[in-house]
């Protein structure tokens, strides 16, 4: 998920919420991340970020 402060993070949701990491973009997040193959694009202020797993 992405916060509109510009951080990415990701969780684990079940019965409790686990953060598993935080990932600050360096600019303003107002869109709602969307998936598109292996990549999780996120739209800031100025870029398109396009997030893969390892």
């Amino acid at each position: 998920a992405a916060r509109e402060d510009g951080v990415v993070f990701t969780a684990r949701v079940g019965e409790t919420f686990e953060l598993i990491g935080e990932q600050p973009m360096g600019e303003r997040i107002i869109a709602s991340p969307v998936p598109a193959g292996k990549f999780l694009l996120v739209r800031g202020d100025d870029h398109l970020f396009g997030i893969a797993g390892k």
